[in-house]
């Protein structure tokens, strides 16, 4: 089957982000390099849409969504 993910415009430290939004998740996924300078706020253990279990890094990070924004943790 085929995943379909939406994909929202953000800023993350001003600089324009593409973001894949699951209204469905826990929690929201970033590359490593855009969590330079959050705070680790502990870990979570999730799964893969193919099933796999891992555990996670959980950073707060505030992205802004079109005219406004969210601290995600």
């Amino acid at each position: 089957s085929r995943l379909s993910i939406n994909v929202i415009s953000g800023l993350i430290d001003g600089h324009p982000v593409s973001l894949a939004y699951d209204t469905g998740a826990k929690v929201s996924y970033l590359r490593a390099g855009l969590l330079q300078g959050s705070a680790r706020v502990g870990e979570i253990e999730d799964f893969s849409p193919e099933g796999d279990r891992f555990t996670a890094s959980l950073h707060a990070r505030t992205v802004g969504l079109e005219d406004t924004s969210s601290t995600f943790s």
